[in-house]
């Protein structure tokens, strides 16, 4: 008996619950929440898609006129926040997809102007500095 329950806790011990990890595929449409209403959301659908592994990739990618998709590869780094322009889907290719010391600035004109349909998924964003004035993702006026 001793031993079963030993086993039995060894078991238990040595196993591990871990969530299934799916990521979305950058052209994959919301399906629930608030990016379903209206029309939806589709950020930059059609458009030129930019795979970019640097940070003026980057800062071309999101200031374009007209749809784009920008696939984050890999790590990129910085030290400032990037305006983000209307119909434009920023994503991560695989986890490794990590901005760090960028932000990203969606801010559209109090009476002007308004930043509209943009995704942004599957990112890891860390380390903005206070001294850029940003946020790892600020939404203004959108």
């Amino acid at each position: 008996m001793k031993i079963t329950t030993l086993l039995a806790l060894s078991l238990a011990a040595f196993s591990e619950a871990k969530p299934l990890e799916r990521r979305a595929d950058a052209n994959e449409a919301a399906t629930i929440g608030y990016a379903t209403l209206n029309g939806g959301t589709t950020g930059g659908a059609g458009g030129k898609s930019m795979t970019v592994t640097s940070l003026s990739a980057l800062k071309d990618c999101v200031k374009q006129s007209g749809p784009a998709i920008c696939v984050v590869s890999g790590t990129i780094s910085g030290n400032e926040v990037l305006p983000v322009t209307s119909d434009t889907t920023i994503v991560g290719k695989d986890y490794k997809a990590v901005l760090q010391g960028v932000g990203l600035k969606i801010n559209g004109k109090k009476n002007g102007d308004k930043v509209r349909n943009v995704i942004v998924r599957n990112l890891t964003i860390d380390k903005v500095l206070a001294s850029t004035k940003g946020d790892a993702i600020g939404i203004q006026y959108a």
